[in-house]
């Protein structure tokens, strides 16, 4: 246990600091808490999908918003006859043979 200033410092000097770190020059842009509650099942998927791909909730999140937010910049709204709808998307839920 340090028992003084001094001690502390001379424990900072002892150390080494070379273990290959890289020290971030740019700061960090400025991080903004939301809070929300969500339903047991759909909080039970955050975790999930946060253990699968080896980040913490709070980073699942964000990339999910990140992603949703792409989607829908890239959007874009089409004109098509009714009947092409209908037969695109039998096309898709139709068992493959």
């Amino acid at each position: 246990m340090m028992t003084s200033h001094d001690d502390a410092l001379q424990a900072l000097h002892d150390r080494d600091w070379m273990t290959g770190a890289e020290v971030e020059q740019a700061p960090r842009p400025a991080m903004v808490v939301v809070s929300v509650r969500l339903p047991v099942d759909l909080a039970e998927w955050v975790g999930e999908e946060a253990q699968r791909r080896g980040v913490s909730p709070s980073s699942a999140i964000r990339d999910l918003v990140e992603q949703a937010r792409r989607d829908v910049g890239a959007d874009e709204t089409i004109t098509m006859r009714r009947s092409d709808l209908h037969r695109a998307i039998d096309a898709v839920v139709r068992p493959a043979a």
